[in-house]
């Protein structure tokens, strides 16, 4: 399937108080791939934030969306991502990221299109882990 990819002027947000939902991971993948998938659940301004962005490039009924009802799915490159602790001191990639509150901080580059569908291309550049508490299903 081929994909074209057209780069706009970046545009940066952060999401604050985000926390990741699924490990960084890629659809049929080997484990060794470095650009993966990372969802987030962020709060609604956030969501909205990207979802005006969407409609602003005009995609059309095409459009493959990286809002979802309360995450929102964007990319991260684990070869060049900056990860900061709570003290906004750099850290080595976490053996866990699953369930960490963070900020993160993303950066919109461009629109990718197929014959079938379209969106914009959203990377997380920047991810602080807030806490190094794990969230408890008994809380």
């Amino acid at each position: 399937m081929a994909v074209t990819f057209t780069a706009i002027a970046q545009q940066h947000l952060v999401g604050r108080n985000a926390r990741i939902v699924y490990e960084p991971s890629v659809f049929n993948g080997t484990g060794s791939e470095v650009r993966r998938n990372l969802v987030l659940a962020v709060d609604q301004a956030t969501r909205d934030q990207l979802t005006d962005i969407e409609d602003q490039m005009q995609l059309g009924p095409t459009r493959c969306s990286v809002v979802k009802p309360e995450t929102i799915r964007v990319k991260v490159d684990t070869d060049s991502i900056r990860l900061l602790d709570a003290n906004h001191l750099q850290i080595n990639i976490p053996e866990k990221w699953v369930h960490a509150n963070v900020d993160a901080r993303l950066e919109i580059r461009g629109i990718w299109k197929t014959a079938t569908n379209c969106g914009i291309s959203v990377c997380c550049t920047d991810i602080r882990f807030c806490t190094d508490e794990q969230s408890s299903p008994f809380k």
